[in-house]
């Protein structure tokens, strides 16, 4: 601090403090200082005490052996008594800090005043930064952090300025050290501030346990039950009791008790027959307990302003809640419509009040239902005719009504009839669990409704009379009247009761129609109503059109949750404070990024709302800052470390060749750099005049010499005299002759030839002639003007028939200084004369040969193709490369007489190639064959002193960009470079690319509109240049692509894989795909499929969204797939405080997250987002998923997404309000299940462990903060978390949603949690339920589910859409639904391979090494087949990811050494399936759980037998459902010893399975094997004979599954069902998708 205010005062930096006191100053705050780091030493331990106390159970009471508030006050006691604790103790260790550090200071110092004085100045401001820093450690929040960075800028600012205050009028320098002490205490004061106003203000502190909800509210009539709305009460009552409502006084009080009693009256003189007396038998008490209440004061009235009862989108005139000392409090409004509102209630509003009253008491008291509280309300109208009017708030909803609404409200009677003819009892729901005699009981009601209708007579004093049909309603049969109890909630209540209900229900309902057209045919009635205050519903769908600059359809309507606002029109005005904070930090932000030069500068100032000259200056400053950070980065980094410093020099100078020479002079290794990644090792042998070479796949170290296993790919011959190449010789893996070739010099001193003979197989080189040759496949003429380069080639090439093609080739190249070396070609020209056709391929701009990496085509801007039988027509074929995997083909047929052209589809040559002309790469210089050559070549040599002679560097050109940033890529996975400074190399290369030079000149500036049009202008050029190939050596997602670029953004911000953009047409379908863990980042089967899916289908273009737990995967697993369009990952680990900004958003702009941060108000959270965290908790909670609610809780996932759409993810859910509710509401739920006995006292929970649940969930959700794209189809892989995205698109949208099940997550995920020690049982809960709340809206709402097997999982899926929760009705629904589409097996990847098999019996199994896979299971059997049954010669070999769950792993190594099982079963770690299956006898499965397994099928056709547990679809695989044959053995999962046995059943051939294969065969037994012991069941394994048998059963299971498992009918069933969405949602949607 010291240092800065010298540098403000003085306008000079310092490093100490000059003039007097200079050696005082730097000793004693050298002694200061060392104080400070000693006692920062004791904070560590402090904090690893605080750990401790954190991780003891024994401060964490759970729910249940307490009540709530004994665990908030055990949890803050425990916490404080930590913290005062280690604070007195933190104190002591200072103390004795400073007297030691004290006592070496004077024992070692010469002692003055200064020196004291600065000493004990140091350590006073130290001492405050340390007690600032231990209060830090405290914070429990993040915005406790964010308030003390403001803090700092503070307190920076004050000491600065006061010290040079003080500085310049007592002009003793020196004391500016006392900046310092002051600093450090104004530190200390800000953290103590923070950590009390936290501390008493925080959310264990705040939570207020809610009181019981007493009333679902008295909504207004014809809205219907909302649930969210319904438990929104819960928040508003909570705040409601401590606002401080104003209550009714004692006099209206008095008048309202004088109502109530003459109300008394007139019941008691009621007739006997009235409806009243049948509906509320008991009215007379209830009417008496309210008096008495009212007089104890144990019902208050609280009068609130209308518009607080306006809630989730409903309005209610009354609510109430009833507290623990058991008064009711009720809330309710009167208006001036009622009367003048004063202190003394008119005759209208106490008629108001007291029906809110009754409403209220009977729900909370009687236990009545909210229909038969609305029916107690009539007992204030005027009697006996009661119907006569309406009670109060039913009037006051119909006056206020416009007509709009009225027509609504009197179209909701119009269902009325059916409802209460069912006596209100949802038919549908219950049907299926009545018995048959209380279904033919409803069935005869419903004949008897109007008989009971006609018993009501409204004409006489509302007479009702049930006499006619006594007897049946008497016969009701028991389990049905006690579903009519359930529902009622009252034990006690009759039928009687139910039925003169429901009677008078419909009754009220008419008598409203009838107000309603009343209201109707008087206009004037409504003249007043545009006076009055109009009703504000709710609706975020609509309110997110006045903030939300990204939602394009505002007025969406979705079913009762997302109601229709009135406020459509409204539009919301940012305040002009928002306005001014947020342009100061767009000008801060944009500053910052100048001075260190962000490479995301340009993006935010050209989003920045700032003046055009600020960004001019701020452009001027990033050129400098950014080149300054280059220069830094390359001369203080790159240029210290030997892999980057020979990145750097090769790139820039273009290293060509490194020779190595020996001691006596003689060379002898030359590595080769002849294009990207293609590095050739050399190593010579001098034999007379003779050098040889050969040459290995490099690169290899400095010292490295070939070993035996070291195989060459070529050799090459040298004259040694003129280092002419005369022929070379391509070798294969066992050191055989696969192709010649010899080069024709004319004389000794040429050093390149003039031709070039290649030859099939082994030719004498020294042949005389060799053009005659049978084994000729192609002749080389070398050019004129450039000897080095190949200009014509004549082929020899076998088409499809078997026969010889001569094509004649041409080449003609760009000129250039570095032609020779590296050429550009121009084009080249095919002629055909057998077939009589000419071909001229033009090749990109910007490609290059030595671009190119191994088994890459070159690529061309165009094909021309014409006949020479019709020259005048030719064929043009245009190339688009804007996406990096597949290539669109453009196909004119040109005219040339007449200049006419037509789209035409591609010639068979072209788009075919039938003769592979096309992947052909043209003829590389003549010096990437001879490593000898040099001529003309730049060189540098080192190393003439050394011992192990010299080293020279041959140059020939600088890299291009394209090989540049294919060096540079390989160096990274290569952990040579660190990821952050390959993209700072990345983007200097992008940066010397004279294409892109503009383009960096307008986003420098900020002018991204001109950036983009730059880049668009190059855009077939930068479509080659910018791909960077996908194999494993350069595999990356850090690199910049053209969808970078286009944002003004780094690598990996774009999610386009390519330019090409999403196109729905009848050709190409646009497809969203939802994947979870496995692609493209994990391996398995579920990977594999999909992987299948998007490379296969090549009419689908897909839209990505994945799930997967850390960024870093994308980066180094990164795959490009060949359809795939847009890439968005959805890492749920590893953003920065569980934010979706750091990768989901990361391609937005600040001053975008910003708003979004600032649309994210404190009302808006506690109106909006409080109500669906309560309501989401409550479905997690939900066992039972009452098909009723399943439309509720997928408009709850909606509301979330459009929720965040707007708002910030972070600051919602780090709300108070946020996090208040989230533990209150799980402690309320957690008890009423404690108190139903369906929970166990270890399931109840701790307040850590509702902290935990917390952030596991936020996690989960984190995907609903990504945007969807309107894409007509969602393709599910599996029902988990993710795939509620598809529900969203599919309700917002109208997409089709289709689920491709494999596993049962659901049954993965509980198995998974079965053997997870370190969960506790409430988080396990908890992740269940969200599990299952997922699972069962996935498949209630999929339009199609796709399960990869037609066995087993099909009854799961029917079972967890419908069957797990008694939905006879839903499970049939979903079982329509259901498609199973078997996976398919790709035939040609896998063949048997006999010679490779073990010489001892070997079980092979291929899986992933995690629980679900069980291998202990199979660990266990082996155990029995060795160590019980003393198989000696058996082995296991386990081939998967030991890194997929390294801790199983882990515990798996050490079961086998427990059971002595070292040698017999090894965990091999990942093996290419193809390449270890041969190996084995036999393969073994151990499952507890499958899809339909793609190993078994790799198995069956290696040709192995199949041993597995029977689960999911694996019997399918192994198994001919139709005979029951089974191609190996079938075991139940879990048991270790029937699996042992079936694996000695398939090696020794016995009970039955030999008579698959011989049917004369003697039947041998297992049983009687073991029983002669273990040395004939060796025998009879390793017998030629039965081991022959083997093969062939599993030969049959190889033949079963090319049959059965056809990949081409899988691809095209998976198409069909694609294609079938496509139609269903364009139906649906009529055409919206086109």
């Amino acid at each position: 601090m010291d240092k800065w205010v010298w540098l403000f005062s003085y306008g000079e930096p310092a490093l100490f403090i000059v003039g007097d006191g200079l050696t005082e100053y730097v000793i004693g705050t050298l002694f200061g200082t060392v104080f400070m780091l000693l006692c920062s030493g004791f904070l560590e331990i402090s904090l690893s005490h605080l750990l401790d106390v954190h991780k003891d159970s024994s401060s964490q009471l759970r729910l249940g052996e307490c009540n709530a508030e004994e665990m908030f006050i055990k949890f803050n006691n425990a916490k404080q008594k930590a913290y005062k604790k280690e604070l007195f103790r933190f104190i002591l260790i200072m103390l004795g800090v400073f007297i030691f550090i004290t006592g070496v200071f004077f024992i070692t110092q010469e002692i003055t005043n200064i020196g004291i004085s600065i000493y004990g100045i140091s350590v006073l401001g130290y001492v405050g930064f340390l007690i600032g820093l231990f209060h830090k450690l405290f914070f429990q929040t993040n915005d406790s952090e964010v308030k003390l960075n403001y803090c700092l800028i503070g307190i920076v600012a004050i000491c600065i300025v006061y010290s040079i205050v003080m500085s310049q009028i007592f002009g003793a320098q020196w004391y500016i050290v006392i900046s310092t002490s002051m600093c450090g205490w104004l530190f200390a004061f800000a953290c103590v501030f923070i950590y009390v106003h936290e501390t008493f203000s925080s959310v264990h502190y705040n939570v207020t346990l809610s009181p019981h909800l007493a009333s679902s509210g008295q909504r207004y009539i014809n809205e219907q039950k909302d649930s969210l709305a319904e438990k929104t009460l819960n928040t508003f009552v909570q705040m409601a009791i401590t606002k401080g409502y104003e209550q009714m006084n004692n006099s209206s009080k008095q008048k309202l008790i004088g109502i109530f009693r003459q109300c008394n009256k007139n019941l008691v003189e009621l007739p006997k027959h009235h409806i009243i007396r049948s509906c509320i038998p008991y009215a007379t008490t209830i009417i008496n307990d309210i008096i008495r209440n009212l007089e104890d004061n144990h019902i208050k009235v609280h009068i609130v302003p209308e518009s607080d009862l306006v809630i989730a989108g409903h309005t209610y005139t009354a609510t109430s809640l009833l507290d623990e000392s058991g008064v009711l409090h009720i809330f309710t409004f009167i208006t001036q419509s009622m009367g003048i509102v004063s202190d003394e209630l008119s005759q209208e509003n106490l008629m108001w009040v007291g029906n809110a009253i009754i409403h209220e008491f009977c729900e909370t008291a009687c236990g009545y239902t909210h229909a038969e509280s609305c029916v107690a309300e009539f007992l204030l109208s005027p009697l006996p005719n009661v119907l006569d009017t309406l009670p109060s708030r039913m009037l006051y909803q119909i006056k206020n009504s416009n007509k709009l609404q009225l027509s609504q409200l009197l179209m909701g009677t119009v269902n009325v009839n059916s409802i209460k003819g069912a006596l209100g009892l949802n038919v549908d729901k219950y049907w299926p669990i009545l018995s048959q005699q209380s279904r033919n009981w409803l069935v005869r009601w419903a004949s008897n409704w109007e008989d009971a209708l006609a018993a009501f007579k409204i004409k006489k004093n509302c007479k009702y009379n049930d006499s006619r049909f006594s007897n049946f309603l008497d016969s009701i049969p028991r389990d049905l009247m006690a579903i009519f109890r359930d529902v009622h909630k009252n034990s006690s209540t009759t039928i009687r009761q139910i039925v003169a209900i429901n009677v008078f229900s419909l009754f009220i309902s008419r008598t409203i129609a009838s107000f309603i057209v009343k209201q109707y045919k008087n206009p004037k009635a409504t003249a007043t109503s545009d006076s009055l205050k109009k009703l504000r519903r709710f609706s975020f769908a609509v309110q997110m059109n006045t903030l939300d600059p990204f939602r394009r359809n505002p007025t969406i309507k979705r079913g009762y949750t997302m109601r229709h606002s009135q406020n459509d029109n409204e539009v919301e005005k940012q305040p002009f404070s928002e306005m001014l904070r947020l342009r100061f930090e767009e000008f801060c932000l944009v500053f910052f990024m100048a001075l260190t030069g962000d490479s995301r500068f340009g993006r935010e100032l050209s989003a920045a709302n700032i003046p055009g000259i600020l960004k001019i200056f701020f452009s001027n400053i990033y050129s400098v800052t950014r080149r300054l950070v280059w220069l830094l980065t390359k001369d203080f980094y790159l240029n210290h470390k030997n892999e980057t410093t020979t990145l750097i020099n090769s790139m820039s100078r273009g290293l060509f060749r490194e020779q190595f020479f020996g001691r006596d002079g003689k060379l002898e290794r030359v590595d080769s750099f002849n294009s990207a990644l293609n590095t050739m090792v050399s190593i010579l042998r001098h034999e007379g005049n003779v050098i040889i070479a050969e040459r290995y796949k490099g690169p290899k170290p400095p010292n490295w010499r070939p070993t035996d296993k070291d195989k060459p790919l070529s050799r090459g011959y040298f004259d040694a005299r003129s280092n002419q190449l005369t022929h070379e010789f391509d070798l294969d893996n066992k050191g055989e002759v696969t192709q010649t070739r010899v080069y024709s010099y004319p004389d000794s001193t040429l050093f390149f030839p003039r031709q070039g003979f290649v030859l099939d197989g082994m030719v004498d080189p020294y042949s005389n002639d060799l053009k005659n040759n049978e084994k000729l496949i192609e002749t080389r003429l070398f050019a004129s003007n450039i000897a080095s380069l190949t200009s014509m080639l004549y082929l020899k090439i076998k088409n499809d028939e078997g026969k010889i093609v001569d094509i004649h080739v041409s080449y003609v190249y760009e000129l250039s200084d570095t032609a020779s070396t590296h050429p550009v070609p121009k084009y080249a020209s095919y002629q055909c004369p057998q077939d009589r056709w000419l071909m001229v391929t033009y090749f990109a701009a910007g490609w290059r040969i030595d671009n190119t990496t191994s088994g890459s085509s070159p690529k061309f801007s165009r094909v021309e193709f014409r006949r020479l039988d019709q020259q005048k027509q030719v064929y043009i074929t245009e190339f688009d490369y804007s996406h990096p995997q597949h290539t669109r083909l453009n196909t004119i047929l040109l005219n040339q007489e007449t200049g006419m052209s037509i789209p035409i589809s591609t010639p068979t040559e072209v788009a075919q190639d039938p003769l592979k002309l096309l992947p052909r790469l043209p003829p590389s210089s003549f010096y990437v064959y001879n490593e000898l050559l040099t001529h003309d070549l730049k060189s540098r040599t080192t190393g003439f002193l050394s011992r192990q002679g010299r080293h020279k560097y041959i140059y020939a050109a600088p890299f291009g960009t394209t090989r540049g940033r294919q060096e540079l890529w390989t160096y990274w996975r290569a952990n040579k470079i660190e990821g952050v400074f390959a993209r700072d190399v990345d983007e200097y290369l992008l940066r010397d690319e004279p294409v892109l030079k503009n383009y960096w000149k307008a986003r420098d500036r900020g002018k991204k509109e001109e950036a983009q049009a730059s880049l668009m202008e190059f855009k077939e050029i930068l479509d080659v240049i910018l791909v960077v190939s996908d194999n494993p050596t350069t595999r990356t997602n850090l690199h910049i692509k053209f969808s970078d670029l286009d944002a003004l953004g780094t690598g990996g911000d774009g999610v386009r894989v390519g330019r090409q953009s999403v196109r729905q047409d009848n050709e190409i379908l646009s497809v969203m795909n939802l994947d979870s863990g496995t692609w493209p980042t994990g391996g398995g089967g579920v990977g594999s499929c999909r992987r299948d899916l998007i490379d296969y289908l090549s009419r689908i273009r897909w839209t990505a969204f994945v799930e997967i737990g850390s960024a870093e995967a994308v980066q180094r697993d990164y795959q490009i797939e060949r359809n795939i369009s847009s890439i968005t990952y959805l890492p749920l680990w590893d953003v920065d405080f569980s934010s979706p900004d750091e990768n989901i958003y990361r391609n937005l702009d600040f001053r975008t997250l910003r708003r979004k941060k600032l649309a994210t108000k404190d009302s808006l959270i506690n109106s909006v987002f409080v109500p669906m965290v309560y309501q989401l908790i409550n479905a997690i909670a939900d066992d039972e998923l009452d098909s009723n609610k399943l439309t509720e809780y997928e408009e709850l996932f909606v509301d979330m997404y459009l929720y965040f759409q707007k708002c910030d993810w972070v600051k919602s859910w780090n709300h108070a309000a946020t996090q208040q509710t989230w533990i209150s509401t799980w402690i309320e739920c957690s008890k009423k299940r404690y108190k139903k006995k369906d929970t166990i006292l270890l399931e109840m929970p701790t307040l850590k462990e509702i902290d935990m649940l917390f952030s596991l969930l936020i996690r989960l959700l984190l995907p609903l903060s990504a945007t969807l794209p309107k894409i007509p189809v969602v393709h599910v892989s599996h029902h988990g978390i993710q795939a509620i995205l598809g529900i969203i698109s599919k309700a917002i949208h109208k997409s089709t949603l289709i689920v491709w099940d494999h596993g049962i997550l659901w049954r993965e995920r509980l198995f998974g949690l079965c053997s997870s020690e370190a969960m506790p049982r409430f988080v396990q809960m908890g992740l269940v339920g969200i599990t299952r709340l997922v699972c069962r809206l996935v498949f209630v709402k999929a339009d199609y589910v796709n399960p990869c097997t037609s066995i087993q999982n099909v009854d799961w899926e029917k079972w967890l859409g419908g069957g797990k929760y008694n939905d006879d009705k839903q499970k049939i629904d979903i079982s329509r639904r259901i498609y199973p589409v078997v996976n398919g097996m790709n035939v040609a990847r896998f063949k048997p391979k006999p010679e490779l098999e073990n010489s001892s019996p070997l079980a092979v199994m291929l899986s992933h090494i995690s629980p679900v896979k069980d291998i202990h299971n199979a660990i266990y059997a082996a155990n029995v087949i060795v160590n019980q049954l003393h198989i000696s010669n058996y082995q296991l070999y386990i081939y998967g990811s030991k890194e997929k769950d390294a801790a199983y792993a882990a515990e798996s190594e050490n079961l086998i050494s427990s059971l002595n099982l070292q040698g017999k079963v090894i965990l091999k770690g990942l093996g290419s399936p193809s390449d270890v299956l041969p190996a084995g006898w036999m393969f073994v499965n151990s499952s507890i759980t499958e899809g339909l397994p793609l190993a078994l099928g790799e198995a069956g056709l290696c040709g192995l037998p199949v041993v597995c547990t029977d689960v999911g679809g694996s019997r399918e695989v192994i198994s001919d459902l139709s005979t029951g044959v089974v191609y190996g053995a079938i075991a139940p999962p879990a048991k270790a010893r029937q699996l042992a046995l079936g694996e000695l059943r398939v090696l020794t051939m016995s009970d039955g399975l030999e008579q698959l294969i011989d049917p004369n065969a003697p039947v041998v037994r297992l049983d009687d094997l073991l029983s002669k012991g273990p040395e004939a069941v060796e025998k009879r394994m390793c017998q030629e004979d039965i081991r022959e048998k083997r093969r062939k059963l599993g030969l049959q299971l190889r033949e079963r599954t090319i049959q059965t498992f056809s990949i081409a009918k899988y691809w095209r069933q998976h198409e069909q069902v694609l294609w079938l969405g496509w139609l269903y949602s364009h139906k649906r949607t009529k055409s919206s998708f086109e």
